[in-house]
Parts: structure tokens; sequence; C-alpha cells
């Protein structure tokens, strides 16, 4: 067996070829599925080791149900198989690509500071939604570092900075949980999506920020100030201005391309500052044997998602099921999100929730394909926010030295604000797409 140092460096250059070579095939279409679902294959086995084993477990699980569903129905063949591991190649692409923007996180000397602010959790939740919708999950490191200043972030902070980077999920180009969502449904579309998931995140953030903002206890009583350094906003800058030149003059190159595009440009281009600066070449040491592999659980999940979708469209296929729902079609819709919650309270990770449910509810939402959409987005939100088994959470418990059972008991008093985020942006929906 290789050593773990030279394993993870393996699959660091391993996956940075597969992002390459996604972009180049959703830029030319010159690269069959099977290939990338072959490539996929041997990574995830040359990585087994790096994989968490939870996730690892749920994977095997998720993509075996899958492969027997397509046996059983006659669906199954060698260009099939690795075709359905490659079903969502180009998200696997983005989720590696926007690690990238971890190279920004990089710590710099005698940085310029663009503005100051007090380490409140109210604070403390805006920034994080308003750099988490472009950095993704590089932003934990990012704010939590800075807030915290050398001391471990309470539970109040924590919650703010979870729950600041979760809500973006549900409607920035940045995250995989949209787009999965929006692939996962036939005939639903990011642009008819993501203004009702904006919705959401927007309710959502403005009642915890009334909520906290009105508690004394959680705020600091003395005057320090935090900073946000300008080498930073730059670079977000430089990466919302590439993604928005790049949806404008192409409009035939699919948003998930262009964000992985400007992801791994601006990342890179960082990296190589910071290199010809003196100080790049540990940043990129790091990336590549330590964040990029840690991508492996993801692109574990997704490509097991891939065979069950499959599988289970193969399923519904050949037994011809017909679903209505002429008569709780509201409530149902309604449902979703919350059997997303339920599941990610029983360990399921929201990725493998989002196509048990998703795959299984599409037939239902055969005339509203958008509504089913939104809704699994929204799911992927509550199952990562209050989920004690949250990838997210347990990084965040680990990493600043929160109080995971004061932070479980701070998550489960947002329920009733994550209930009315949701009937507003469900009636909100109902209203812009009413058909008399």
């Amino acid at each position: 067996m290789p050593k773990l140092s030279v394993l993870r460096s393996a699959l660091g250059f391993s996956l940075s070829l597969l992002v390459v070579l996604i972009i180049v095939s959703d830029l030319s279409g010159l690269i069959p599925n099977a290939v990338f679902g072959a490539m996929m294959y041997m990574i995830l086995l040359l990585g087994f080791r790096v994989i968490r084993p939870v996730i690892a477990i749920q994977s095997v699980f998720i993509g075996a149900v899958g492969f027997v569903l397509m046996v059983a129905y006659d669906q199954v063949s060698t260009v099939r198989a690795f075709s359905a591991i490659a079903e969502n190649a180009s998200i696997v692409g983005l989720i590696c690509g926007v690690y990238a923007l971890r190279l920004l996180a990089r710590p710099t000397e005698n940085g310029v500071n663009v503005f100051q602010i007090k380490p409140t959790p109210a604070n403390l939740l805006l920034v994080a939604h308003a750099l988490g919708s472009c950095l993704n999950l590089a932003v934990i490191r990012v704010v939590g570092d800075t807030f915290r200043r050398s001391q471990s972030l309470n539970n109040h902070q924590t919650s703010a900075l979870l729950v600041g980077f979760a809500t973006c999920s549900s409607w920035s180009p940045f995250f995989a949980a949209l787009t999965l969502c929006v692939t996962a449904v036939p005939g639903s579309s990011y642009g008819h999506v993501a203004p009702f998931g904006f919705l959401f995140s927007f309710c959502f953030i403005c009642l915890m920020w009334y909520r906290i903002a009105t508690q004394q206890y959680v705020d600091r009583a003395d005057d320090s100030m935090v900073s946000i350094d300008l080498s930073l906003a730059v670079w977000i800058a430089l990466l919302i201005a590439m993604t928005s030149i790049g949806l404008i003059n192409f409009p035939g190159v699919g948003v998930v391309t262009i964000v992985t595009i400007s992801a791994v440009l601006t990342g890179v281009s960082a990296a190589f500052l910071g290199v010809l600066q003196g100080f790049g070449w540990s940043s990129l040491h790091v990336f590549v044997t330590r964040d990029l592999p840690a991508a492996l659980n993801e692109v574990a999940l997704f490509s097991a998602c891939g065979v069950l979708s499959l599988g289970v469209s193969a399923a519904l296929l050949s037994l011809s099921l017909d679903f209505t729902l002429s008569e709780w079609p509201d409530i149902f819709a309604l449902l979703v999100p919350l059997s997303i919650l339920a599941l990610a309270l029983i360990g399921l990770h929201p990725i493998a929730g989002v196509a048990l449910v998703g795959t299984a509810s599409t037939p239902m939402f055969f005339d509203g394909p958008d509504l089913l959409a939104l809704m699994l987005s929204i799911g992927w939100c509550l199952g990562v926010i209050f989920s004690p088994f949250s990838g997210a959470q347990l990084h965040l418990a680990s990493s600043f030295g929160t109080d995971r059972a004061a932070l479980i008991k701070t998550q489960v008093a947002l329920l009733p604000i994550a209930l009315v985020s949701i009937l507003v942006s469900f009636s909100v929906f109902r209203i812009v797409n009413f058909v008399p």
C-alpha cells in the first residue's frame, strides 16, 4: 500500500486532470461519459482509504441499489455502468473546481483592510452568506478564522457561520446543491428555480439576523473589531466578473461549466501570484495533498447517486407507473424538504437524500418540475443546517472548538424560522406561477 502522503498527492493530481478533461468535454463534447466513469471509478478505488467510512458505506449501498435495479430491468452493460457513474460528471467538476477557491483563504502579511466590523453573530451571519455565495466551503475557514481570532467560536457564532454558509446552497451557482437538484428533475431550469431559492435564504437570514441581533447575550461586550482583507475582496470581485462575462458572452455554454472555469482560473491565479511573491508553494502543496483529496467524499456520493438515478429511472420506465397529485400536490411538495431533513437526521447525506426523494418524486411533478427542484434544494439546505451528522457541522465543531451539544440545541431553536421561510418561498412560487 502506498504511503498516505503519496496517495493524497496522486489523488490531487488525478482529480485536477479529471476537472480539466470534464471542462474540455463540456466545451467540445468529444469525450464520452463512459470514459469519465472509468476514470472516476479508478480514482475512487485508489482513494478509498481517504473517504470517510460513513460516506463510503452510504456510497456503496446507494450504488449497489442502483446497479441491482439496472440489472433487474436489463439496462446494464459495461459502457452503461461507467456512464451511470459519470452521470453527474459536470457537478463533480464543479465541486473540485470550487475547491480551488480555498487557495484564496491563505493568510496574508501586511494586508490592506477593506472594512472593519464587530465580531458579533449577527455580523458573522451576513458576512458568511455574502462571501459564502462565492467561496463555498472555503468561507468556513476564511470567515471562521477571522472572527475567532485565536479563540473558540461560541455556539451562537458557529450557528451563524453554518446558516450563512448553508443557505447559499439554495441559490448560488457556486454550490453543487441547486445544480444537482435541477439536474435530477428533468424539465426544471436554474433560472426558474434560483430566484425562489434566494427568497428562501433571504427570509431565513433576515429572521435569524433579527433573532440573534435582539439577544444581548450573544454579542461581545468589548469594542474589538475584525477586518476583511482587500486582496480577498479583489479576488471575489474578479470571480464574479469572470462568471458574469462568461454567462453573457457564451450563452451556449452551461452555467456549471462557466462557474467551474471561473473558480479554477481564480484559484490558480491567486496561487500563481503567491508563488511569484515567494510564499505560494506551501499553499499549493496543501491544496493538492489535503484540500482537493477531501473532495473525494462528494465524488463518491455523486457517482453512486448517478447509478441510483439511472437504476430507478429504468425501473419506473419498465413499470410504466402513473403518478398523479391532483388531490394534494401542495402538501406533497411541502413534505419533500422535510423528507430530506428526516433522512439527514438519521445520518443519510443530503446528496443521497436528494437522489432518493428526487428520483422517486419526479413522475409526480411532471407538470411542475421547477417546484420539485426548489423543494429539493431547500431540503438539502435543511439537512446541512439541522443534522448533527452534517459534514459542515462536524467540520465547524472540530475546527473551532464548539460544544456540539450546545450547537445542536441552538440549531433546533431555528426550526420555526426554517418552516416560515419554506412557506414564504413556496407561496410566492405558487403566486408567480399561478395558472387560472
